[in-house]
């Protein structure tokens, strides 16, 4: 099949013309040796990949096949070609360079999120503005990894995600509580319409945005640090996530967060 503007279409990606090699990403799942000796197969998580650039499918593809755990599909090169794929194969997670779109793929996300059985996207871009980063988590990426962070790193993120983690790098989590800081200086507020945040864990919460530590909270709002601990556990526990930079992410990726009136 003929490529179209220089890359591969995703036709080609799924069904290679008859007696071409198979790409190492198609081989059998991996295998693993239970107790009783005998080795049963593992179902491999599946990738697609949404990228214009072919060299940069070609490095992501690459460092996915290393992983026995994953396994890469199918790929697209334009936002229309990822919705019909994504579509027809239903994968569990959607690598997305966030330039395959207008709006900086934020739309394309959106999109995808609305598929019947939606796979969970996450944004491995060289795009690195704050205002795309937050409009990414928005929309409703799983995460948000630059292509400066390496594959490893992706592989990391992608695994992070299927554990319905928040994949997200440090200096991007950092990035976000710097963000929420001066939307709270300007009075914006953080809160979303609907909340499973009762009102004393969105002020914890809001403490917590602006880096303070358990004991600086605990003293500003009067409570003991046992107090504040417990709370910042329950705010964990209810975003599903596993630290406080992941938590201000999470909430970023929140819908309208300007309405505090409604917190429980």
């Amino acid at each position: 099949m003929p490529e179209r503007n220089g890359h591969r279409s995703a036709t080609e990606q799924i069904a290679p013309a008859e007696g071409a090699p198979r790409p190492h990403h198609s081989a059998q799942p991996p295998a693993v040796e239970h107790a009783d000796g005998a080795e049963r197969p593992v179902a491999a998580r599946s990738v697609v990949l949404i990228d214009p650039d072919p060299l940069a499918r070609s490095a992501t593809r690459s460092a996915i096949a290393d992983c026995r755990h994953l396994i890469v599909v199918g790929e697209a090169n334009s936002a229309e070609d990822a919705v019909q794929l994504c579509r027809e194969l239903s994968p569990d997670v959607a690598v997305l360079e966030l330039e395959t779109a207008p709006q900086h793929g934020t739309d394309l996300v959106r999109e995808l999120g609305a598929l019947r059985r939606p796979p969970l996207v996450l944004a491995f871009t060289q795009l690195s503005e704050d205002e795309t980063l937050i409009a990414a988590l928005r929309a409703g990426a799983a995460g948000f990894l630059s292509k400066d962070a390496g594959t490893d790193a992706l592989v990391r993120a992608v695994d992070a995600a299927l554990r319905g983690e928040v994949a997200i790098s440090r200096t991007a989590a950092m990035r976000v509580v710097s963000l929420l800081r001066r939307a709270r200086q300007r009075g914006t507020g953080m809160r979303p319409v609907r909340s499973e945040l009762t009102a004393r864990e969105w002020e914890v919460f809001d403490l917590m945005a602006e880096g303070e530590s358990t004991r600086a909270m605990a003293e500003r709002l009067v409570l003991t640090e046992a107090t504040v601990y417990s709370h910042v556990k329950s705010i964990l526990h209810k975003l599903g996530v596993h630290s406080r930079a992941e938590a201000v992410a999470a909430v970023a990726a929140l819908p309208d967060r300007r309405d505090r009136r409604r917190a429980r």
